[in-house]
């Protein structure tokens, strides 16, 4: 990620940007500020709906185009992320990729990362990472273990749980012992989508609807007046009818039919028609 909106010696400065307040959860800030000591989201990506949308506050970007002394410009950089994040392409440094397996995540989900190393033929740079928390007030610091991933050579798998709502920084070092040669850091915001005690509003129309197409009716939950007229209406109104088995009933039919066909057979002998 770019940090810092402006860069001084390389002559790349905002002049402007807009204080919108801080990041909502799920949202990713591609390009920061620091105003009053404290850092300032210039530009930020977030997932809506089945794509992304971006928002830019500030009105002189285009002055970043100018040209470091490496030659770079961060305007460039800015908008190859910005290409990177919204294709899910996931995120890059230098010397690795790291692609997490969701966009958003809530209290007590898991996280996974597949880390691609990127280093060049024949370089075997050493990987570690921690993960920084601050729930609730205090802060802590715990490694996060990498371990091959499987089906995928020359990749690297890392696992984190965020226990609780809070803000949690996965931190990733490549390079030799004692010496950093390349960094990676992600924040997340985790906070449920919707704030705890919300209450959903209540589409009576919509089910009034579907229940009208099925033959049924809607009652809200403090108004079942209609629900139960409608059941003394369509239960107790309705005459039951219901069909008798002879065969599941007394045998008294199979005495009579046995009668019958004695007293044929006896007028029958009588008549002398046998």
């Amino acid at each position: 990620l770019l940090t810092g909106a402006g860069d001084a010696a390389g002559g790349a400065v905002l002049e402007s940007v807009n204080d919108v307040g801080p990041l909502r959860p799920g949202a990713t800030a591609l390009l920061e500020s620091v105003v009053a000591g404290r850092p300032l989201a210039v530009a930020a990506i977030q997932p809506y709906g089945r794509g992304k949308s971006v928002g830019i506050a500030t009105n002189t970007l285009w002055r970043l185009a100018r040209a470091g002394g490496d030659g770079t410009t961060a305007y460039g950089r800015f908008w190859r992320q910005l290409v990177r994040h919204a294709a899910d392409a996931g995120d890059a440094s230098h010397l690795a990729r790291v692609q997490w397996d969701r966009e958003r995540y809530q209290p007590g989900d898991e996280a996974v990362a597949t880390i691609t190393v990127l280093a060049p033929p024949g370089a075997a740079p050493r990987l570690a990472a921690t993960l920084a928390t601050a729930t609730g007030g205090a802060t802590s610091e715990t490694p996060v273990p990498l371990e091959a991933a499987a089906g995928q050579a020359g990749s690297l798998r890392a696992r984190v749980r965020f226990g609780e709502r809070g803000e949690y920084r996965f931190h990733l070092t490549i390079g030799q012992p004692g010496q950093a040669d390349d960094t990676y850091e992600k924040i997340f915001a985790i906070a449920p989508r919707l704030g705890e005690g919300n209450r959903l509003a209540v589409d009576a129309a919509m089910l009034s609807a579907a229940a009208g197409a099925a033959g049924g009716i809607y009652a809200g939950e403090k108004d079942l007046e209609p629900l139960l007229a409608h059941l003394r209406t369509t239960l107790l109104g309705k005459p039951v009818t219901s069909d008798l088995a002879l065969v599941g009933g007394d045998p008294w039919y199979l005495l009579l039919f046995l009668a019958l066909l004695i007293g044929e057979w006896w007028l029958r002998r009588r008549k002398h028609l046998l």
